[in-house]
């Protein structure tokens, strides 16, 4: 199911053949009219109207019984949208659990360049969604090193991301410390803490919204097979909520994979957290 938000979004053969494609079921219907359609059986249509509306909504209602499906009209009192109800939270009621399912992987420029490009290809499950393959890609320079004096170590990236509807560009800058000595025998405490903008563009709004974030990594054995991570922000998105995440990585000493599980809130759509898992394989070092 592709998501209809502009006359734009339809290219001239999209628009014909949906013109023919409703004419043959208008005909169809009108030869054999107690035959009906299951086209969209099981199906349910929500209809928010911001204003009075007759031809729209007798469209939509007739033709979703015809096909087999059931629609429901929603006024502005009964939702309150913008005021009582944000954005986010009508379309996360009205709209089914999105899955999203991600191959990501990142590529230093040469071994000693600070310029990392990163890349993903994600993909969309679920009734509401648009069940398409989207993308991902970033670009991070590393300014400082640990060898630093003061052991801070500093970054700053830019990026842009799809997912289903929603698309996201972003800038950040981010500086990471250790908090104790890096051996061969120990790993220490790792924090961060980071600024961000973020521009998302979703179901026809726009949010322009600086964040500000923090997290570490803190090691539950002495040589850092198992850590505990943990990351909390303020809100990315007008009428979110403030995204946050923990979990537990593996990560075996002195092998090329690591897996990731635990409770992830993006604060875009959702209001509650979502657990993930993540596995990840380095090639080509520790």
């Amino acid at each position: 199911m592709n998501h209809f938000l502009s006359i734009q979004d339809l290219s001239k053969d999209d628009a014909l053949y949906l013109l023919a494609e409703a004419a043959r079921m208008k005909s169809e219907l009108r030869e054999h009219p107690d035959a009906g359609m299951d086209v969209l059986r099981g199906k349910t249509l929500a209809l928010v109207f911001e204003k009075p509306s007759l031809r729209t909504r007798v469209s939509f209602d007739v033709g979703m019984y015809q096909l087999g499906g059931h629609a429901i009209s929603l006024s502005p009192s009964e939702i309150g949208l913008g005021k009582r109800e944000s954005v986010a939270d009508v379309a996360r009621v009205l709209g089914d659990p999105l899955r999203v399912y991600s191959l990501s992987g990142a590529l230093r420029a040469g071994a000693t360049t600070p310029l990392e490009i990163s890349g993903a290809i994600n993909r969309s499950d679920g009734a509401a969604a648009n069940k398409g393959t989207n993308f991902s890609l970033g670009a991070k320079y590393l300014f400082s090193r640990e060898a630093d004096a003061i052991g801070v170590r500093t970054a700053a990236g830019i990026g842009y991301s799809e997912f289903d509807v929603v698309r996201n560009y972003h800038v950040y800058a981010v500086a990471t410390k250790y908090f104790g000595t890096v051996t061969g025998e120990r790993v220490p405490i790792t924090g961060h803490l980071g600024v961000r903008y973020d521009r998302f563009e979703a179901f026809g709004v726009n949010s322009n919204r600086p964040s500000i974030y923090a997290g570490a990594e803190v090691p539950l054995t002495r040589t850092g097979e198992f850590q505990v991570l943990g990351e909390f922000g303020t809100k990315v998105v007008s009428g979110g909520a403030s995204p946050y995440s923990i979990g537990v990585r593996f990560r075996p000493r002195q092998q090329p994979f690591g897996a990731t599980i635990g409770l992830q809130r993006q604060g875009i759509l959702d209001s509650s957290g979502r657990l993930f898992a993540q596995v990840g394989y380095t090639f080509g070092g520790r």
